[in-house]
């Protein structure tokens, strides 16, 4: 269980790594823009050749193949729809642009940054916690592409927010809470479904990666093509494929 925490927290550190250099470097907004389109490949893929598929067929070994699939297609589009309406509301709380690396943060309330960072990282974080369960140990592929999806997010949030004039120890406070919390949600997503079918251990898995490809969507990659135009194409295009290949050969 402790293991769950550890791991969730080291793939939230990377937040707090980006939040350093995006501080005290301030990258040309087409880096940003490239580092958070490679971060957004990796997560894609891995949803698509690691969580997904290991819900799949855990779901189709414990109910039968199209039962199986309907349950997790189910469970993916509700992820989607929950991390969406929590996406809204947080819109609503004044969180609107906290991925965004141009200062655009003096739009939102201090309370909608925090709350929409939480929520940008919970189904990260429950997805490790999960797929500990799911398998053997950690899933390599699947730390790897939370930790580099977390570091861009921390790199662009944290230069936004020293645009916006907002204190170092508020930005800096904020992105070491949120790695915290990811181990905290590994932790709890690892606690709550320790013992239960694997089933519904494969249904929480689709959920999670269909609200990190809500995420994706909505936050992420429209933030990176902003600040990088067609290049994120190829950059999110190579992050897909160095999570293929850590798939494959790990």
């Amino acid at each position: 269980m402790l293991a769950a925490a550890g791991w969730g927290f080291i793939a939230g550190s990377a937040a707090i790594l980006g939040a350093l250099v995006g501080y005290y470097r301030t990258p040309h907004r087409h880096v940003v823009g490239i580092i958070m389109g490679f971060g957004a490949g990796v997560l894609v893929s891995v949803l698509a050749l690691d969580l997904m598929e290991e819900a799949y067929h855990m779901a189709a070994e414990h109910g039968g193949a199209r039962a199986g699939l309907w349950a997790v297609c189910g469970g993916f589009l509700g992820g989607a729809v929950a991390f969406l309406a929590g996406d809204h509301a947080i819109d609503v709380l004044g969180g609107k642009h906290r991925k965004c690396s141009q200062g655009r943060q003096t739009e939102c309330t201090g309370f909608g940054l925090w709350v929409g960072a939480v929520l940008d990282g919970i189904p990260e974080s429950v997805a490790i916690g999960v797929s500990m369960l799911a398998g053997t140990g950690v899933s390599i592929a699947v730390l790897t592409a939370v930790f580099l999806s977390n570091f861009p997010e921390g790199l662009s949030g944290s230069a936004g927010m020293k645009k916006a004039g907002i204190a170092k120890i508020e930005i800096l406070g904020l992105w070491a809470m949120i790695a915290l919390l990811t181990g905290a949600s590994a932790l709890v997503g690892y606690a709550l479904l320790s013992g239960v079918s694997p089933a519904v251990i494969a249904v929480t898995l689709a959920v999670a990666a269909g609200a990190i490809l809500a995420m994706l969507a909505d936050t992420m990659m429209p933030e990176a093509f902003h600040l990088s135009g067609n290049v994120v194409a190829l950059a999110t295009t190579a992050g897909f494929l160095a999570a293929f290949l850590i798939t494959k050969l790990l």
